[in-house]
């Protein structure tokens, strides 16, 4: 018995031992507490926000069912921060009917404090900020969203800090966001209104139609991108049966969906089939995606792979969109391009001292296909009617009380990636014809239409507002047309 009790004893010195050896190691390397820590944690992040001038751009977003907004945060050492915003819901703490975006800015408190860890909480209401987190309906829509509005959060985890960026996440409802540090003399109002100019640049409402070409050159169609919840399916693909949406915030350097979005690559130009089991048979991969960042030739390219890019369709496609009309811009015309058009004013008063050319315009509509009899072609399944497209070169022409339109038949022929020529060969309505054969100034700009081959440009590949139509032999002969109303 005496032996088994100093083997016991032998046993509990040796344990102590080993147990005081790991506790030192402990010491040495938790050498402060997790209080400690925690509070040299929160004084880390003060400091960080508030170093050089404590100006910050937070992408800030609610819930996937909304676009994200830029705000501009200024931290003050005294506990005071300004917080400053541009968007539709700070037009309608006015105007309930507001549709268009307004400037608002507010100083309040903010702080630092600890939880799990470092938490940024806007402690104090700031009526342009926590509007998204008041649980109030949502003005302006159909739901009934008492009780829970927005679902924006206004307290966030500091999760990281790299490169001048800030790693959050809503305390309350989990999103990922980011703060970017911005100069301190930025001036709030002009920045917040241009991030507002250039949503409306990337996703015009007046082009209908805008692409994502991906890695492998296949593309997907973006519907709804004046929205930023923007809608996408592939390009041959069923529209009604496969259109996920995805929402985004634009900011200065470009554009960022609120979460990475992987999207199923297919070969380039095939038929994407609405059958779930056939669909994934001819996906040959997928790529996730992004960040975006601004092209100098208007484009947004991946930050991700740098190769996906969202841009609006071939340029030399755009004038054959008959959703979209293009008037002769004037004032923007080169070389021998110029002449003929100025050629035609001389010449129409020559032929009728009272007739004035008003503008000139591309456009086109869709027709009902006929067959060789003037029947109508219909789908042999739906019995709809097939339509094709028609397209007219048009002159608006003012005599003393009333208007007169020519309408010259027009064909596209897309010779290259960005070039176009025209054909036309002076048929159309009556009147066309009419000053065709008896006004030289109208027939020589027709025909300096018909006998060239343009190279076609815009200021912007993703909301192109404007074309430029540059005489491939001779660079310095060109015409331009700006976008129209289409009636």
């Amino acid at each position: 018995m005496k032996k088994l009790i100093n083997i016991a004893v032998l046993t509990l010195v040796i344990a102590g031992s080993v147990l005081t050896s790991c506790k030192n190691e402990v010491d040495d390397f938790f050498d402060k507490s997790a209080a400690e820590r925690l509070s040299e944690s929160l004084q880390n992040y003060s400091d960080i926000l508030v170093a050089q001038g404590g100006k910050w751009q937070l992408e800030y977003f609610t819930t996937s069912d909304e676009p994200g907004y830029v705000y501009l945060m200024t931290f003050n050492k005294d506990g005071s921060v300004k917080i400053s915003g541009n968007n539709v819901y700070i037009s309608k703490l006015t105007n309930i009917d507001a549709s268009n975006p307004s400037f608002g800015s507010e100083t309040t408190l903010w702080d630092v404090i600890g939880d799990d860890g470092p938490v940024l909480s806007l402690s104090s209401y700031n009526k342009y900020f926590h509007l998204f987190a008041d649980p109030e309906d949502i003005p302006g829509t159909e739901a009934d969203e008492n009780g829970y509005g927005h679902k924006g959060d206004y307290e966030f985890d500091l999760m990281a800090y790299r490169g001048d960026t800030l790693f959050l996440q809503g305390k309350k409802h989990s999103v990922n966001m980011i703060m970017t540090r911005v100069a301190e003399s930025i001036d709030d109002e002009p920045y917040l209104t241009n991030v507002v100019a250039l949503a409306d640049s990337f996703f015009n409402a007046k082009v209908p139609t805008v692409y994502m070409t991906l890695e492998n050159g296949s593309r997907y169609v973006i519907t709804d991108g004046a929205s930023l919840i923007l809608g996408m399916y592939p390009q041959y693909g069923d529209a009604i049966s496969m259109t996920d949406y995805f929402n985004a915030i634009i900011t200065p350097a470009g554009l960022r969906f609120m979460s990475p979005i992987t999207l199923d690559l297919y070969p380039v130009n095939a038929t994407v089939p609405a059958d779930t089991v056939a669909r994934n048979a001819l996906r040959t991969g997928v790529t996730t995606v992004q960040t975006f960042v601004k092209q100098a030739d208007g484009s947004l390219l991946c930050r991700e792979d740098g190769v996906t890019k969202i841009s609006a369709d071939t340029i030399n496609k755009i004038p054959l969109d008959v959703n979209m009309a293009w008037k002769l811009n004037a004032s923007n015309l080169g070389g021998s391009l110029a002449d003929v058009y100025n050629g035609i004013a001389p010449s129409l008063k020559a032929y009728n001292s009272t007739t004035t050319l008003q503008f000139i315009e591309l456009w086109g509509r869709l027709v009902e296909k006929l067959d060789e009899n003037g029947q109508v072609v219909r789908d042999p399944i739906t019995r709809r009617a097939i339509t094709e497209p028609v397209y007219y070169l048009y002159f608006n022409l003012r005599r003393r009380t009333s208007v007169l339109r020519l309408n010259f038949n027009l064909k596209y022929e897309r010779t290259g990636e960005n070039e176009i020529a025209f054909k036309l060969d002076g048929t159309g309505d009556a009147a066309a014809e009419l000053y065709y054969a008896n006004v030289s100034g109208i027939k020589d700009f027709v025909d300096a239409l018909a006998s060239r081959t343009f190279i076609v440009s815009s200021s912007s590949l993703l909301a192109p507002l404007d074309l430029k139509f540059v005489d491939k032999a001779d660079s310095g002969s060109y015409i331009s047309f700006d976008w129209n109303k289409h009636t």
